[in-house]
C-alpha cells in the first residue's frame, strides 16, 4: 500500500538505535540522524526487512553488520503531519469523541521498525496514541 500507493512522496525520517548504550549513542552523534526519504525506499530499505526479521529467530541473524545503520535498523518517521501531506488518509481513521472535547492542535503519525522506542520525555500538546502493530 504505501510503497505502491505513496511511494513518490517525501517524508522526514529520524534513524535510531534499538540499544541505548555508550556505543550506540557514539556511532549515533557521529552520524546524521535524520534525513529525508522517498517513501518508497523507506519501506523497501527499513520497513519490510524490519517486518522479516521479527519473525526470524535469533540465530538467524547475521553476525556481522553490513554498514553502522544497520546494527539495529531502527527508522521512523515521526512528529509528521502525514495526514496534511496526504489528505486522501484522513478518511482512514476516526478521531475517538472524547478527542474531540478540547481543541484538537494536529494529528501526526508516527511509522517505524520494529523495536523502535524513545527516549522519556515530554510534549508541549496532549498526545492520544494508538499503536497498530504488523504489516
Amino acid at each position: 500500500f504505501w510503497a505502491s500507493r505513496h511511494g513518490h512522496r517525501t517524508i522526514p525520517i529520524e534513524m535510531g538505535f534499538a540499544e541505548d548504550d555508550a556505543q550506540s549513542r557514539e556511532l549515533q552523534q557521529s552520524t546524521a540522524s535524520e534525513g529525508s526519504f522517498i517513501m518508497n525506499d523507506f519501506v523497501m530499505k527499513y520497513l519490510l526487512p524490519s517486518n522479516e526479521s521479527s519473525q526470524r529467530k535469533l540465530e538467524d541473524w547475521p553476525s556481522e553488520a553490513i554498514d553502522a545503520w544497520s546494527v539495529s535498523e531502527v527508522a521512523y518517521m515521526a512528529q509528521h503531519q502525514l495526514l496534511m501531506q496526504i489528505p486522501e488518509l484522513r478518511s482512514d481513521i476516526a478521531i475517538p469523541h472524547f478527542c474531540s472535547l478540547g481543541k484538537l492542535q494536529t494529528v501526526n503519525v508516527w511509522i517505524g521498525t520494529a523495536g523502535t522506542v524513545t527516549a522519556l520525555h515530554y510534549d508541549l500538546d496532549d498526545n492520544f496514541l494508538v499503536q497498530v502493530a504488523g504489516f
